[in-house]
């Protein structure tokens, strides 16, 4: 059974997968999903192919000779979208989604954080498991050191509660210290607070926050750019900063 998206919940714009997408829809999902997973295939270059073809299934549908001539197409990435090897891996990451109710969001929707596409480099798509309005109006964002002070946590849990009546979202990055401070005091508070993870939605890092994390997924959420089994890698933080 595929899924499409669908305003549900209290606010009006929070945006969680329903049943009952189309499989014209799924297929599309699964295409997109391939051309990312190709070697080289970076997500300036995908927007700019999908922007170009209008659809990922037509960009498998090109011939070789016409990708080659694309300026900045490198053969590796040619010959992955000509070879199709991804599809497979690609099915089972959709179904991966489906099953754990994650939301797929693509650059174009309108669930997509408006925010980000004022940045080049943009993720095409992100994965968001929660209930929160991604393009709330007031939104701030609370980083520090793991290695957080007993006097860095009261400033933080100071700094969120003088917040707290003004309709803001709290943002962080669930990792120890001030991160997890803030999230923990904006849960408690009942202030939504998204995590913004530097691997995929299959683990949780650290694996300690896994409590906090279920708690979040009912006021905020967890959101990512990584497929599942991506490992919270030292080279995936600052990509996702």
């Amino acid at each position: 059974m595929g899924y499409f998206f669908r305003p549900m919940g209290l606010m009006n714009n929070t945006y969680m997968i329903a049943p009952c997408m189309a499989f014209d829809d799924a297929q599309q999902w699964i295409y997109r999903f391939a051309l990312k997973m190709i070697p080289g295939m970076g997500d300036v270059t995908l927007r700019k192919l999908l922007e170009h073809y209008g659809s990922a299934e037509r960009i498998f549908l090109t011939p070789r000779a016409e990708l080659l001539k694309l300026r900045g197409l490198s053969c590796t990435v040619a010959e992955g979208i000509v070879n199709k090897l991804y599809l497979p891996q690609a099915e089972a990451e959709w179904k991966f989604i489906e099953r754990n109710r994650i939301s797929a969001l693509f650059f174009q929707d309108g669930a997509y954080p408006l925010r980000l596409t004022h940045c080049q480099d943009s993720p095409v798509f992100l994965f968001f498991r929660g209930k929160m309005d991604l393009n709330s109006r007031r939104t701030i964002g609370i980083v520090g050191t793991r290695k957080a002070t007993e006097n860095g946590k009261y400033i933080t849990e100071k700094i969120i509660h003088g917040l707290a009546d003004y309709g803001v979202s709290i943002i962080s990055g669930l990792a120890y210290g001030i991160d997890t401070q803030a999230h923990r005091v904006a849960v408690n508070a009942q202030i939504p607070t998204l995590a913004v993870l530097g691997h995929g939605l299959d683990t949780l890092y650290p694996n300690q926050n896994r409590g906090l994390a279920q708690k979040m997924i009912a006021n905020g959420g967890l959101i990512s750019e990584f497929f599942s089994q991506t490992l919270p890698d030292r080279e995936n933080f600052p990509r996702r900063n």
